[in-house]
Order: C-alpha cells, then structure tokens, then sequence
C-alpha cells in the first residue's frame, strides 16, 4: 500500500494554483516492496508547505501491452478516450464526449516534458495532473504514469481520475494503485 512519509524534511504534498501550476515534490513509501516513487511533478518547491495531494500510479509490469510510456503516448490515449465517448455519444444521440471527458489538455511551460494536466470545463471538475516517471523495483527500473489529485480537487475529479486510471490500465494492461491505496491487476498474471 503507497502511504506517504509525513516526516521526511523534502517531502511536500502536491497543489495546484488555478493561475500558476505549482505542484510540489510527492514521495511515497511502499511499505509492502520497500520502494520509493520520486513525483514527477516537483517544481517550486516552498518549505513550509504541506498540502494533501492524492496519486494514482499505473505501473508497466511484466506482461504489460508497453514497457514505458511518453508524455504525448499518455495525451493520445486521453484523445482516443475522448473519441471513443464522442462516437458511442453519436449512437445514443446526444453530445456524450464533453459529460464523460468535462477537461481540456493543458500544458505549461515549468511542465514541459514532464508533466500536464486536464483543465475542467465545468464547475463541477478543476484539474488532474498526468505525468511519467520511473521507479527502482530491486534491480530494475520500472516506468509507470502517475495521476494526482490536487488538494482542491472536487468529487468529480476524483471519479473521473479513477475512470481514467482503469481505462489507460486496461488497455495498457498494467498494474493500477488506486487513489485509497489498494492494486488492480490488468496485466496477465499465472
């Protein structure tokens, strides 16, 4: 289970400014395989800081339909999401593809290459963050593409962002760690 270390002096929880994207650095500590995640999204760091800001992880594991994946493989998966709530919209008659992705894709300049995010288009939604990174798994270097909740996400962005988070691991066919903590297994296992 991802818990986050409370005490670790650069270990800051993740927040997002609506005018200025401001994440700051997330470490988590799995109890379970004693294996550290370095957040890609540690920018601006303020000391002093401490925020709740949620992450979801999908990890690229053995059996998994990719080994690593690039910020604008992330984004083209978002976009064939999208496409595909906007065709079963068109079955069904009505505009589908804005109620099931309410967000635009957004990217700053401070994020470039590491991360971006899902602006929402309506009150009900504010942002998820969407980035890339890697992992030391024993002797191996995972990747994995990790999903966070700023602290003043809403309940909308929370279910969306586990929507989201099955859709890329089913397809990917990876290992999900949900939001609360617990593992969905997508990848072929024996």
């Amino acid at each position: 289970m991802l818990m986050p270390i409370q005490h670790a002096p650069d270990s800051v929880y993740g927040r997002i400014d609506p005018n200025i994207v401001k994440v700051h650095p997330v470490c988590y500590d799995d109890h379970d395989t004693h294996v550290k995640h370095s957040s890609p999204f540690n920018l601006n760091s303020q000391a002093g800081d401490l925020l709740v800001a949620q992450s979801a992880y999908i990890k690229f594991v053995e059996g998994s339909a990719v080994s690593s994946l690039t910020l604008d493989e992330l984004k083209e998966h978002l976009v064939h999401y999208k496409e595909q709530l906007a065709l079963t919209g068109k079955q069904l008659g009505w505009d589908y593809a804005d109620a099931g992705f309410p967000y635009t894709i957004e990217t700053k300049p401070e994020g470039e290459g590491k991360w971006f995010y899902l602006k929402g288009i309506s009150p009900l939604y504010k942002y998820i963050v969407l980035g890339v990174g890697t992992e030391n798994h024993g002797e191996q270097e995972r990747h994995y593409a990790q999903v966070v909740l700023p602290d003043d996400c809403t309940h909308g962005d929370k279910a969306k962002g586990n929507e989201f988070c099955k859709y890329l691991a089913r397809r990917l066919k990876a290992e999900l760690h949900l939001f609360n903590g617990r593992i969905m297994y997508f990848n072929p296992r024996k």
